[in-house]
């Protein structure tokens, strides 16, 4: 004798298809997660490496004729020299995900007046401008959300010397520190970078903010 055989009735593969699709949908959100995640990472990273990039063209300075003069013009360019690069963010859309680079150009010191004793007096008397120099676009839509402190950066080299020093504002803050707060696209991923006078390089801290 032939035994019943019996499949699936259309309410088992309803609920099959169901419960597949609900499991399905739970590893996508898992993944993308997980893939915004790692651009987020990623981008900060690049940022990171970003401002690394600034401080070696800062140390590796150019001394001799910087296009444009100084000093409002009173200076010819042939005695203007490149002191630095400064960063400019911005919290505000659409150009939050969008830094503005200035070069920093100063008079070169003389050799026969007295030296400054100290750093800012020394930029002072090099009487700086600023020129555009290009913009820097953050990767995946991290943007910049808040900052303790100025959203002006970057770095600067002692007329004196060939010290280089991270600095805030404008002009130049030499004596203090800021924490710019970064986030992704929707909020879920943040991190922070903190410049300080006393530090080399820049601190990356995936953290909330």
């Amino acid at each position: 004798m032939l035994e019943n055989q019996k499949g699936f009735t259309l309410t088992e593969v309803m609920l099959f298809l169901a419960v597949s699709g609900f499991l399905i949908m739970i590893a996508f959100a898992g993944l993308s997660g997980r893939i915004n995640r790692v651009r987020f990472a990623d981008s900060m990273r690049n940022l990171e490496s970003f401002f690394e990039s600034e401080e070696s063209k800062v140390r590796n300075g150019v001394f001799g004729p910087i296009p444009g003069d100084c000093n409002g013009g009173a200076v010819v360019s042939g005695e203007c020299v490149l002191l630095g690069r400064r960063i400019t963010f911005t919290n505000v859309p659409p150009d939050s995900s969008i830094a503005r680079i200035d070069n920093i150009v100063g008079e070169r010191l003389r050799t026969n007046s007295a030296v400054p004793t100290t750093i800012n007096d020394a930029l002072n008397a090099s009487n700086l401008t600023y020129s555009s120099a290009s913009t820097y676009n953050l990767d995946w839509g991290v943007r910049l959300i808040n900052s303790t402190g100025s959203n002006m950066v970057g770095y600067i080299r002692d007329p004196r010397a060939s010290v280089i020093l991270p600095f805030t504002g404008d002009p130049p803050g030499i004596s203090t520190s800021t924490t710019l707060c970064f986030s992704d696209p929707d909020n879920n991923n943040k991190a922070t970078i903190t410049f300080s006078p006393n530090a080399q390089g820049v601190d990356l801290r995936f953290e909330d903010c």
